[in-house]
């Protein structure tokens, strides 16, 4: 069973994108997947999908259109996620595809460690304690 988030919101403002909740991607609210957009241009520019399982939040995909990458849009949005899912939850993880190396480098750079163990199609497993200081931003430093 999921435990859903307190007064989910269901847009989230960071200093350069914003996200909103598009949908619960199944009746059971077992994901959900929030479009990101430019606080300066109101234009999407990516997507991230959070399953759910076993009470934990597990981030799927975050992608940031090419164009926009490289800006801190994909930092910030994560950072807005963190910060929100720690209201009600005190670990969440994330997923790295094998083929995406830069996953790997972008999860460790935002506080999250390497699990042991299977993942899927031979990808990594990433968790971060949300109890910990979410105070650290990659974007000022």
């Amino acid at each position: 069973m999921v435990e859903p988030i307190a007064n989910l919101r269901l847009e989230l403002e960071g200093q350069f994108v914003k996200l909103l909740l598009v949908t619960e991607l199944d009746h059971q609210a077992e994901s959900r997947e929030y479009k990101i957009f430019s606080k300066k241009s109101g234009v999407e520019i990516g997507v991230v999908v959070i399953k759910f399982e076993k009470g934990t939040p597990m981030v799927m995909s975050i992608c940031i259109e090419e164009a926009k990458r490289g800006y801190g849009n994909g930092t910030d949005a994560l950072l807005i996620l963190l910060s929100d899912m720690a209201k009600s939850y005190k670990v969440i993880k994330a997923f790295a595809p094998p083929d995406l190396g830069l996953a790997a480098f972008f999860w460790v750079r935002m506080g999250f460690h390497p699990c042991f163990g299977k993942a899927p199609d031979g990808g990594l497993w990433f968790k971060r304690n949300l109890t910990e200081s979410l105070t650290y931003n990659p974007l000022e430093s």
